[in-house]
């Protein structure tokens, strides 16, 4: 009898481990195909509203007692905010969070209502927006976690004149999570680096005619955006938050070049000016002199009014591809530290040569090379080639 209500013990045991197994299995499979369904509808509305192609996001589902909360890898941050939470009640479950891009409500829902059919859901979340403001200093630091250190934690920077979205803040409201709304990337900035704005203000302010500096001028960098009045009238902004205005005559200048021709001078001032030739290589900096490699390309292209989105990867997103024997002045090159998205780029100047900006040691810097080169950097880079691409917008 004991033996027998030893087995009976041991069996009921095997059939509730079996059963929670099997219902944390199914948990961790729905978590997977929710993930992975959210990731193509954020792709596709990146793709969609950005004109880049083959974007690739990954979204990362934790289980724990509370339930299953989805976030985007960090690498992802940059490009959208997710912050939902589904956790278990009385009557069902319940979803809680924000996100951002403002991909339709109705999507996400019907993600989780399909993936849990027997399931009663409650959603409770809202596209995530604070307010709207623009870029009111020089240069302003981006972060990827909300604390004033460079390093590694310099995700970008930002010149005067940006527009952005406010999508969240830090208790105290020193740091705000922002969307660049000019390359669309997404970090923590200090909040007195802005000017916040009502809706009115800020779309009246987005949709005046700009001007991109051409050069430094009133302690403004090249490529910063003033928005035009009349008769080169540049209303702006002090750090003190006063409207003031500045006049830059060369911005009516007529000229002859081609837009490859305009790119290519603009990209060889930094080997001409004085106080461009110091440029050195800084990770996530787009404030001439300290530049990367995707800020120099994306500054050169900003002061000739096109708009590239920020990194490297992203701007061979938003690139035409074309062989290395059809490259032409203007176009962009590649290059990879693993083979599976672009770490490096620069630009095509003919003749087999590319300016770029080298973050090696002693070629730190803005430097010419040459694709098939026979310097033992040239040769690195050749190794490294990913592939070449085209702005046509």
């Amino acid at each position: 009898m004991k033996k027998n209500t030893l087995l009976l013990y041991f069996v009921f045991g095997l059939t509730m481990l079996s059963r929670i197994f099997a219902g944390e299995t199914n948990m961790t499979l729905s978590a997977d195909r929710i993930a992975r369904r959210l990731e193509k509808i954020f792709c596709a509305f990146l793709e969609k509203t950005t004109q880049r192609k083959g974007i690739s996001l990954v979204l990362e589902s934790k289980i724990s007692q509370d339930g299953i909360s989805f976030a985007p890898s960090a690498r992802n941050e940059r490009e959208i905010l997710i912050s939902l939470n589904l956790s278990k009640i009385e009557k069902g479950y319940k979803l809680e969070g924000n996100w951002f891009p403002e991909v339709p409500e109705e999507e996400l829902m019907a993600v989780f209502a399909e993936e849990m059919p027997q399931e009663k859901i409650f959603f409770s979340c809202q596209k995530a927006l604070h307010g709207y403001g623009i870029v009111h200093v020089a240069c302003a630091d981006l972060y990827a976690k909300p604390v004033l250190e460079k390093g590694d934690n310099l995700a970008s920077q930002l010149l005067y004149g940006v527009p952005v979205i406010l999508l969240e803040s830090t208790p105290d409201k020193s740091f705000f999570r922002i969307q660049g709304q000019q390359d669309g990337y997404i970090a923590w900035i200090a909040s007195q680096s802005i000017k916040q704005m009502s809706k009115k203000d800020w779309d009246a302010w987005k949709n005046l005619p700009k001007s991109y500096l051409e050069e430094e001028c009133e302690g403004f960098f090249p490529g910063s955006t003033l928005a035009y009045i009349y008769d080169d009238c540049y209303p702006y902004f002090s750090q003190e938050k006063e409207k003031k205005k500045i006049s830059l005559p060369w911005t009516k200048k007529e000229s002859s070049q081609t837009p490859q021709e305009k790119i290519l001078s603009t990209a060889k001032k930094f080997l001409q000016k004085d106080e461009w030739k110091k440029t050195t290589y800084l990770w996530g900096g787009t404030c001439i002199p300290k530049l990367d490699c995707s800020g120099f390309v994306q500054t050169v292209f900003r002061m000739n009014h096109i708009l590239l989105p920020r990194d490297s990867d992203q701007q061979y997103q938003f690139s035409t591809p074309i062989t290395k024997e059809q490259l032409q002045q203007g176009d962009l090159v590649f290059f990879s530290q693993h083979g599976r998205y672009p770490t490096h780029v620069g630009i095509y100047i003919g003749n087999n040569l590319y300016i770029h900006c080298s973050p090696a040691g002693e070629y730190s810097g803005i430097k010419i090379n040459q694709l098939n080169g026979a310097k033992e950097y040239e040769k690195l880079l050749d190794r490294l080639f990913f592939a070449a691409g085209r702005i046509l917008r």
